[in-house]
């Protein structure tokens, strides 16, 4: 379990960008007046965080920590176990659901240095979890794995992603194939653009991209060896946040991720997540930090967030309801 919590601690405490083209942003220093409400937040200081939120309603949503899936059925407001490590041996990293019924859980499974990736898959609405198949390459075999991230293009095709490997599914989530293994490459998040394109994201600044459904992944130019946190696509609009203490990094591309050019923010704290509804969007990171664009992300406005904890992920039904979850429980509603 060592390795495997030092493996999120550094996932937790990555972020990395920057692009050849350099935009300038600016960020409007004043706190703008928030719709951000507290709803939670625990007191124990060993309370560990939301590493995903997730919402099928404005009362009824998912709240993932490393070992326990929460499920709430009052907006955050009280959390109930659904599922839970029970002998120490799995430990969770991020949460998807493609629709109201089928779900995925991603992380790793294990003791001491052997660590196989995790992957398991409600079609319930989350009543029940089975594990799933993934089919490893010889050279996958070989190595400690970790699942950090998935994402679906539709019901049947997806990717995962982590540490060495990156797997695809063609059924659902049925069964995972290994498209790709190294052993130098630590991916924190994808995001599926179509059954073709994604992106991927990690360690030291590595970009993947691939155009062929996976059968090639080529290496795309960051800027930096910063580690980037997330990735995420709005349409052919796409974005990945990152950054380190002392250094807040924002990638943007318009064409579906063939290119990235950094965008130059006049912040200090490393950031977690980013969401857009419509030209609204949002971007949380250390410290409480929350921002928000109105324009599409031409211009970013601090917003009073009410926490000093690290928000670490976003989620949002609407552009007038969303919440964000971070350390200690933390979750945050934003509503208007």
């Amino acid at each position: 379990m060592h390795h495997s919590f030092r493996i999120l601690r550094d996932w937790l405490c990555f972020m990395t960008l920057v692009g050849t083209t350099v935009v300038v942003m600016s960020v409007v220093a004043a706190c703008k007046v928030s719709k951000w409400q507290l709803i939670t937040a625990g007191e124990h200081p060993h309370t560990p965080a939301f590493l995903a939120v997730s919402f099928t309603d404005r009362d009824h949503g998912w709240g993932l920590t490393p070992t326990v899936l929460f499920e709430t059925n009052d907006g955050g407001r009280t959390w109930t176990s659904r599922f839970e490590d029970t002998d120490a041996k799995r430990t969770f990293f991020s949460l998807e659901f493609v629709n109201g019924l089928t779900g995925f859980i991603v992380g790793a499974q294990g003791t001491g240095t052997d660590r196989l990736p995790l992957i398991l898959r409600t079609t319930d609405g989350g009543k029940s979890w089975q594990d799933t198949t993934i089919k490893l390459g010889s050279t996958a075999m070989n190595a400690a794995l970790l699942m950090h991230a998935v994402s679906f293009c539709n019901p049947q095709m997806g990717w995962a992603v982590g540490s060495n490997v990156i797997v695809r599914t063609t059924n659902g989530g049925q069964t995972w194939e290994t498209q790709r293994s190294n052993n130098e490459e630590i991916l924190f998040s994808v995001a599926c653009l179509s059954p073709d394109r994604a992106s991927a994201v990690g360690q030291n600044g590595l970009i993947l991209y691939t155009m062929d459904g996976g059968k090639t992944w080529d290496r795309q130019i960051s800027g930096t060896t910063d580690n980037l946190a997330r990735v995420r696509f709005f349409g052919d609009d796409g974005w990945i946040v990152g950054g380190m203490a002392g250094k807040s990094l924002l990638l943007r591309t318009r064409d579906a991720g063939a290119n990235w050019r950094a965008q130059q923010l006049n912040l200090s704290e490393a950031l977690f997540d980013i969401y857009f509804s419509g030209t609204r969007g949002w971007i949380v990171g250390a410290n409480g930090t929350i921002l928000k664009t109105t324009n599409g992300g031409q211009m970013w406005e601090r917003q009073e967030s009410s926490t000093k904890n690290n928000l670490m992920c976003l989620f949002f039904l609407s552009p007038h309801q969303g919440w964000a979850g971070g350390d200690k429980q933390t979750l945050l509603r934003f509503s208007e």
